[in-house]
């Protein structure tokens, strides 16, 4: 039987697999072998401020992740070296685990014993290396302290917490099991990519995989792969891929809030060109919509966001118009300008275009009937 399959099943059941795991052991005369993972150094050359969250699971064709009583015999005779094999490439491309409290929890007794005395492949060895050695993080509100190296835990706001971890520097994440947080995410519309292992068994009843959603939620085939054990991986991400993970179901009250979801790097650079604005546009206040910071000024009059290798600067279509010569050296559209994250702010460039904006705001205020230089009928 082979350990590595054990790491999609949904937290009720962990305990139990573990115990199927342990009725056998065996001397292990294997040297271990060490995975060599490259840590992620990021510049703003390289930044990617959108960390997917990935969501890998064995269900089956009707959609269980589980039978009733957590069993788990459904898949066990259609795993194989090839599988497996998918799996550690899967798990190579992430960083970072994302866990439950029960699922961590068995996961933190399971997995450091099996770099010692299990009668496991070497392949084995190095993905549970890499369970080891990825970064944990464990969401719970009654878990006080960590048993497993590379662990931490989070107690706040989940969407909050998920946003801010997309931003930070490294490779993507990954959640198996834990079957209340897939639905807790899911329902925040926080998930990025679906990686779905398609079982040809159907169960009539179960544990669901998808329990609870009551949102629509449009997603894209991506990429399909079969297994000579009639096993079938297909990989959804959403429908309209958003680099800028703010463009959630989940709401800024502020742009302090949007700006404090960013690397360090990246909030200095959004605060310059947030006090630029102001200084150019004193009397405009400030607001979210369309998910971005926002001066108003009698309507919209600027947004700005950061993206994933640039700031977007969106000054309507009139803006980028009358700047056409000057916006001329970046990528630009109607209505918006991308200003790379890897040369420096044009923040007089901004200043001008923001004083044109609101010269083009004042001029377009309705005069009211009877109001000081207006005529009544």
């Amino acid at each position: 039987m082979n350990a590595q399959h054990t790491v999609f099943e949904s937290s009720a059941c962990w305990l139990r697999e573990k115990e199927v795991f342990e009725m056998k052991p065996a001397p292990c005369n294997l040297q271990p072998v060490t995975f060599n993972m490259q840590q992620a150094t990021c510049t703003k050359q390289t930044l990617n401020p959108m960390r997917k969250l990935i969501v890998l699971m064995n269900v089956t064709l009707d959609g269980f992740m589980a039978g009733p009583d957590c069993e788990l015999d459904w898949h066990f005779e259609r795993w194989g070296p090839e599988m497996a094999e998918s799996l550690s490439e899967e798990l190579g491309k992430a960083d970072t685990i994302l866990l439950g409290r029960v699922t961590y929890n068995a996961m933190a007794a399971y997995w450091p014993m099996k770099l010692n005395c299990l009668d496991i492949s070497r392949e084995d060895i190095a993905f549970a290396d890499m369970m080891n050695n990825h970064w944990k993080v464990v969401f719970s509100k009654t878990l006080h302290e960590t048993q497993w190296n590379n662990s931490r835990i989070v107690k706040g706001d989940l969407a909050s917490e998920i946003l801010k971890m997309k931003r930070d520097h490294g490779k993507d994440m990954i959640l198996f099991g834990s079957g209340k947080l897939v639905t807790a995410l899911i329902q925040e519309d926080l998930v990025d990519e679906y990686r779905l292992w398609i079982h040809p068994i159907l169960l009539g009843r179960g544990k669901p995989f998808f329990n609870a959603i009551d949102n629509r939620q449009e997603l894209r085939l991506i990429e399909r792969k079969s297994f000579s054990s009639g096993v079938v991986v297909l990989k959804y991400s959403r429908q309209t891929h958003q680099i800028n993970s703010t463009m959630t179901k989940t709401n800024f009250k502020n742009i302090d809030e949007y700006i404090a979801t960013f690397p360090e790097e990246i909030q200095e650079v959004l605060q310059d060109v947030r006090t630029t604005i102001h200084k150019a546009a004193p009397e405009a206040e400030e607001a979210i919509s369309y998910q971005m910071p926002t001066f108003k000024l009698n309507g919209n009059l600027v947004h700005f966001a950061a993206w994933k290798n640039h700031i977007g600067f969106y000054p309507t279509p009139s803006g980028t118009k009358e700047f056409q010569k000057e916006i001329a050296k970046y990528a630009f559209a109607k209505g918006s300008i991308q200003f790379p994250l890897n040369e420096p702010m044009p923040l007089a460039l901004i200043t001008k275009i923001v004083k044109f904006r609101v010269k083009e705001s004042q001029r377009k205020v309705p005069v009211r009937p009877g109001h000081p230089g207006g005529r009544s009928r």
